[in-house]
């Protein structure tokens, strides 16, 4: 976390699924049922979610080498793990015992809500769990902001129903990081660094 800037460095593999009807097939016309496949992201149609407070984005993996894993009933689920940097309105009255939540508002930049709607999944992960990529290093040893909880989301279709909008026509999903300052391995940090 950056209290001068208000921002947040969050490294974070985030997974979107949907169901594109244009991917289906039926696994029984196969000698060997097929019942998924795994292809490149960049030849398959992707809805256009963005992170509308992010400040910058470092990809962890070259985009020609993301994969999307496609299932005979036309799920698609891919994986994007990057570093972003995150607009966070901080309160640091508290400091060093303040604790921070950084809302988060995922959604389409381009399509309208009635061409792609987004909900949030009802998966809660605490601190002990890891992404499906595995833990960062980062979570693993003590942290100067240990993430307390972070609230996944996922598309559900790509028809869309009417939602309430940040920006006309579009529906966002909102997400929420909380982060607990630890001024005790801060003060051990500044002694030993």
């Amino acid at each position: 976390m950056n209290g001068a800037q208000e921002s947040i460095e969050v490294h974070i593999d985030y997974q979107m699924t949907w169901i594109d009807e244009h991917l289906t097939w039926h696994p029984s016309d196969f000698a060997d049922p097929i019942m998924s496949l795994v292809v490149p992201q960049s030849d398959i149609w992707q809805p256009d979610i963005t992170l509308y407070d992010l400040l910058e984005s470092i990809p962890l993996i070259p985009e020609e080498k993301l994969k999307a894993r496609v299932d005979f009933d036309g799920r698609v689920t891919v994986y994007n793990p990057q570093i972003m940097t995150i607009w966070c309105k901080m309160k640091i009255d508290l400091f060093p015992f303040d604790s921070q939540k950084c809302r988060m508002a995922f959604g389409p930049w381009v399509y309208q809500q009635n061409e792609v709607a987004i909900e949030e999944s009802n998966t809660f992960v605490p601190l002990s769990q890891c992404p499906i990529s595995g833990c960062p290093a980062e979570w693993r040893g003590p942290l100067l902001w240990p993430v307390v909880a972070m609230r996944l989301w996922a598309i559900v279709d790509a028809t869309g129903e009417h939602r309430p909008a940040c920006r006309e026509g579009l529906s966002p999903v909102y997400a929420q990081l909380a982060a607990t300052n630890s001024p005790t391995h801060r003060g051990m940090s500044t002694l030993v660094g």
